[in-house]
């Protein structure tokens, strides 16, 4: 802050911390929140997982009016380590996104190796408010798939990798009001 920072966003991944993220917000003028539960919450056994997202609902619905609650995430997908299975991972995902649309919310998205799944659940719900494809690692024809669904690309220290050439890429060809 000192040095300048306007803006910061602490995501969550975990209901469990909401509260105490949401005051030290507070004190920080500057720094604002994401409320979601992160795709290793797919692992958690059926009846803990509905409750972890009955929780996520209600926090986010009293805390609607509050400006320091700017979007649902980070939540998606990941291929790779395929916490709880495919499946599990997709019904967390639609689930978040069913109250990120009921409450008008844009998304900070989660996807590893997942492109087309990822772009299918979004493609289905079409949220008016977007959001973010996170730490972005695919390549230009996904990127720009999910900037026409209303989504804005982030682009994370993987774009610098030597062997990252279509992450490269996508970064040099979409437009820069869309990327973060």
């Amino acid at each position: 802050i000192e040095n300048g920072l306007e803006m910061a966003m602490d995501i969550g991944t975990n209901t469990a911390t909401f509260y105490k993220r949401l005051e030290m917000c507070s004190r920080f003028p500057q720094l604002y929140l994401t409320d979601g539960l992160s795709v290793g919450k797919s692992e958690l056994p059926d009846n803990e997982m509905n409750d972890a997202l009955s929780l996520l609902e209600k926090q986010i619905q009293d805390n609607l009016d509050n400006p320091r609650l700017l979007a649902v995430g980070e939540i998606g997908l990941d291929n790779f380590y395929l916490y709880g299975g495919a499946e599990k991972q997709k019904r967390l995902f639609a689930s978040q996104m069913e109250i990120a649309d009921r409450f008008n919310l844009p998304v900070v998205i989660h996807n590893r190796d997942a492109d087309k799944e990822v772009y299918d659940i979004l493609s289905s719900f079409r949220l008016s408010r977007g959001g973010i494809i996170h730490c972005f690692s695919s390549n230009y024809e996904y990127a720009k798939k999910f900037i026409d669904l209303g989504y804005c690309i982030s682009f994370s220290g993987n774009v610098t990798y030597k062997k990252s050439e279509q992450i490269a890429d996508a970064a040099a060809r979409i437009p820069s009001d869309s990327i973060l």
